[in-house]
């Protein structure tokens, strides 16, 4: 999926939860590839999905969000696959510490879409294990202007929760070294 894409099925998800009678916002966050696409304007990434965390607790919405997902899914089979809007991530990243609200981006319909700020994303990305993730690390640390380990660290331990506990699953200094700051 490309930005274009990503709101074109995020509009169609909107109006069938309308359509639904839906009435009451859902708020989820944004992140992972839609977010780079989007928002720290990375074009030339594609992306397989659009990563979201709920921001609400009532299942009943969570429930009717994911099975208006597959119906769209269904409807795109040559371009979507069931998981466009994934929400598997968000076990982990509450693994990691406080899930930022974020702020309000735009409404499709009853679904609110919020945006973490970049700080938090990078700081995900900075004690990830997949190379796509440093990718987006190297060009986040760019873009906010972050040039030494130092900076990244103290980033890191801002928005993530005991960051050293998490040495067997993920090497940040390697990581920090990999993408080429001092």
């Amino acid at each position: 999926m490309q930005a274009k894409d990503i709101e074109k099925y995020l509009t169609q998800l909107g109006q069938e939860l309308a359509n639904q009678g839906l009435q009451k916002p859902i708020h989820v966050l944004m992140v992972g590839g839609a977010y780079m696409l989007l928002f720290a304007k990375m074009n030339n990434r594609p992306t397989d999905d659009i990563d979201v965390l709920f921001l609400d607790k009532e299942q009943l919405q969570r429930d009717l969000l994911m099975s208006t997902t597959q119906a769209i899914a269904r409807k795109h089979q040559r371009d979507l696959n069931n998981k466009w809007l994934n929400a598997d991530a968000a076990e982990l990243l509450a693994t990691l510490g406080p899930i930022p609200e974020g702020h309000p981006w735009r409404n499709f319909g009853p679904l609110e879409i919020h945006i973490p700020n970049a700080e938090y994303i990078l700081a995900v990305k900075l004690i990830s294990t997949r190379d796509k993730d440093l990718t987006d690390a190297q060009y986040l640390c760019n873009y906010l202007q972050i040039r030494t380990k130092e900076q990244a660290r103290a980033l890191v331990h801002t928005y993530i929760e005991h960051p050293e506990e998490l040495y067997e699953i993920c090497d940040l200094e390697g990581n920090l070294t990999s993408i080429g700051l001092l």
